[in-house]
């Protein structure tokens, strides 16, 4: 570490560079001056004769706008000649379109800028009515009525405009003259493409299965038969039965779910009685097969009846209390 101190009489701190201390090097930097101090912020702005407050490089706010709107302080505004309507003999400064506001207004609402607005008479008058002939509707708006103002707003005529209706697609199928429902196909055909997958086939196809009973064309709902006759079925059933299944003899409401199902022949469709869910299940998992079922009933003949197999008891750990008194202990 150096002994040597700052060369500026009265400082005593040790030397940075140059002679001189940190503080006085850092004043030489910025200064140019050891001994150099920051100069005062002028308060007031640069400009001559403008005494306002300084904002921003020795300016007023003003001058400073100016500056930063034009690059001159001292211009006062942006005098760039506006443009004049381009009407002859008019001059207005142009809104839009190269026209002032007037004329503008009159190229939105007429479609001409020399046309002349048309106004509408003071409200409570015998006269507001339309303008146009023949019309005794009330006037709303540039002396027409709500109709023809309208009119004039979507199409611009007061005509009544003549609707071309667009003709309807048929359908792609030859011979049907059907509009189109969506595909390109009428409601039938699209109907039976959803169904089918072909547009040509029939709702109701050859693998549609109907009715067991005769003389009935509806669709098959369960066990062959239609919901209407099924529902017979069960009524005529449960009655010829005295609603106890046909195979065990259990009743309606000892039966499981509380109800007895239609059994019915899954080859020919025949009804053949009202069962229990159990006897139902065993003759479906059966196959519906005599031959297995006589199989079954030999098979449980022969064997008789099974007896389980005796295994030994487990005896439980005797209790201290249980035990006898050992000798000499007592």
């Amino acid at each position: 570490m150096t002994d040597r101190t700052c060369s500026i009489d009265g400082c005593e701190d040790p030397v940075r560079t140059r002679g001189v201390c940190r503080n006085h090097y850092y004043r030489l930097q910025k200064y140019g001056d050891p001994l150099g101090t920051k100069p005062p912020r002028p308060t007031e702005c640069s400009i001559a004769g403008c005494v306002g407050k300084v904002s921003g490089r020795g300016w007023c706010m003003k001058h400073w706008k100016r500056w930063k709107t034009h690059g001159d302080p001292l211009v006062t505004a942006y005098n760039k000649p506006k443009p004049i309507c381009s009407i002859e003999g008019c001059t207005g400064i142009t809104c839009g379109r190269g026209l002032c506001s007037t004329h503008y207004q009159r190229l939105r609402r007429r479609g001409d800028p020399l046309a002349p607005l048309a106004r509408r008479p003071p409200c409570g008058l015998a006269n507001e009515i339309c303008l146009v002939e023949d019309c005794t509707r009330p006037a709303k708006s540039l002396g027409w009525c709500a109709t023809h103002y309208s009119r004039w707003q979507k199409h611009g005529s007061l005509e009544k405009p003549v609707r071309q209706r667009k003709p309807r697609a048929t359908c792609s199928i030859k011979g049907c003259s059907e509009p189109v429902e969506c595909k390109d196909l009428c409601n039938k055909h699209y109907l039976r493409w959803r169904s089918n997958g072909n547009p040509l086939v029939s709702m109701v196809s050859a693998i549609t299965v109907f009715c067991a009973e005769d003389y009935c064309e509806r669709r098959a709902a369960k066990a062959g038969v239609c919901w209407t006759h099924y529902r017979v079925a069960l009524a005529k059933l449960g009655e010829a039965q005295d609603h106890r299944c046909a195979l065990c003899g259990i009743h309606e409401n000892e039966a499981p779910s509380k109800r007895l199902v239609l059994d019915h022949d899954h080859a020919t469709g025949r009804i053949r009685g009202l069962l229990c869910h159990h006897c139902n299940c065993g003759l479906g998992h059966f196959r519906d097969s005599p031959d297995l079922l006589a199989t079954a009933i030999r098979y449980l003949q022969d064997t008789g009846t099974v007896t389980p197999i005796s295994r030994p008891r487990r005896t439980r750990k005797p209790k201290r209390e249980d035990l006898p008194p050992a000798a000499g202990l007592w």
